[in-house]
């Protein structure tokens, strides 16, 4: 499943999820912003595999100061990502 969100003021983002009895199996986040360095953000998008829906949110919040974002903040990932996940 996947939502692509315009953000206020921002870019685009893309998030895609592979979900499996409330455990995300895959997740992947584009769009047309920039996150730095780009290996942290690969990172965060791994650390998210096998992870409960309702742990999302404490394990992105973990990458504050750790990545750099342009166009988005972590709190429009977490907030896309839970709309996503409520659709679900």
């Amino acid at each position: 499943m996947e939502i692509v969100k315009r953000i206020p003021g921002g870019k685009t983002l893309k998030v895609e999820v592979e979900l499996e009895k409330g455990i995300i199996k895959k997740v992947v986040f584009s769009g047309d912003f920039f996150a730095y360095p780009p290996e942290v953000f690969e990172e965060l998008e791994e650390s998210l595999r096998y992870t409960r829906i309702e742990e999302i949110e404490e394990k992105i919040r973990k990458y504050h100061g750790k990545i750099a974002l342009l166009g988005l903040s972590l709190e429009d990932i977490i907030s896309t990502l839970k709309e996503l996940l409520e659709l679900s």
